[in-house]
């Protein structure tokens, strides 16, 4: 049975009705690899902080607050948490995240093992 081949002018009708559109990419190895498309957003400012500890009592806060003070500016914050009230020990902020590795080193050698870097 013959296949059939469009005619120019079936042909020029099938081109006209398809939306003409490009896609910037490369060939490599044969394959075509179109160029990804970036999208940015917006962020919230952020600070580093390393917290040193986190208490359901705060007078734990303030005695660890106390015992860190030579390490670097001290905060306690309030957080509730299902319920509960937290109070975060947390040292910072910091500028980058050699800063708060520094830091970090610094608490746990004060004293608080379970320091850990935060991003608030």
């Amino acid at each position: 049975m013959p296949v059939a081949v469009p005619t120019v002018s079936e042909k020029t009708l099938i081109q006209q009705d398809m939306p003409q559109q490009t896609v910037k990419g490369s060939d490599v190895g044969g394959r075509f690899l179109p160029t990804p498309v970036a999208t940015y957003q917006k962020v919230k400012p952020s600070a580093i902080y390393v917290q040193a500890g986190a208490f359901g009592v705060e007078e734990n806060a303030q005695r660890l607050k106390t015992k860190l003070t030579g390490v670097g500016r001290t905060d306690i914050y309030v957080a509730n948490v299902d319920g509960k009230t937290f109070y975060r020990v947390r040292v910072g902020p910091v500028a980058n995240v050699d800063q708060a590795d520094e830091l970090l080193n610094r608490v746990v050698g004060a004293g608080a093992n379970g320091a850990k870097i935060v991003v608030n």
